[in-house]
């Protein structure tokens, strides 16, 4: 009898990069004014995919995140009328600063989440990401210690999904603020 598979198969994920190339020439015939606010639709449904990703397996493949961080590259320097530095430096700088606290917290975070805090400074750039960053880690601690009090869930092998709470972070501080591109609505 065969094992139940748990984890997608990589074919699961191949359309996404295909997609996504496909969507930026798409994205450049429309006006400016649909564009803009399609674009941002674009990048709330890819967050909204990594965060259910990382819920039900605790990974975000790089086969989601990868093509995501280039669209959101792509898409700014497109549509972003000069807004491509800004995405580029918030990505780099997101990039950097989830990697140091991977770092230090020594497997409490993983790199998937790294990655996708680089995708949130592409979507916002430096300053909304870096303040997406801190509603998502607030949400996520709070969650954290309901569940611990709860549940009693105290051991080090414990494991709360963070890209839930990054993807979440990175969508309400747009979405009350603004992506890079504009609004979403």
């Amino acid at each position: 009898m065969d094992a139940v598979q748990t984890q997608p198969r990589v074919q699961t994920y191949l359309a996404l990069p295909i997609i996504l190339a496909l969507a930026v020439p798409a994205l450049s015939l429309l006006p400016e004014s649909v564009s803009g606010p399609t674009a941002v639709r674009i990048f709330i449904v890819l967050f909204l995919l990594m965060a259910g990703i990382d819920a039900a397996t605790l990974k975000v493949p790089n086969l989601v995140v990868f093509p995501s961080i280039v669209f959101s590259l792509l898409v700014t320097l497109t549509l972003g009328r000069g807004l491509f530095v800004q995405a580029l430096v918030g990505g780099v700088a997101l990039l950097g600063i989830m990697f140091v606290l991977a770092l230090l917290g020594r497997g409490a975070m993983g790199m998937g989440d790294v990655k996708v805090g680089c995708f949130a400074g592409c979507c916002l750039g430096f300053t909304n990401g870096f303040m997406a960053l801190l509603v998502g880690f607030a949400a996520g601690g709070a969650f954290a210690l309901v569940v611990v009090a709860l549940l009693r869930l105290r051991k080090r092998t414990d494991i709360v999904p963070l890209t839930p709470f990054i993807s979440g972070g990175a969508i309400v501080y747009g979405l009350f603020t603004t992506f890079l591109l504009g609004r979403a609505f």
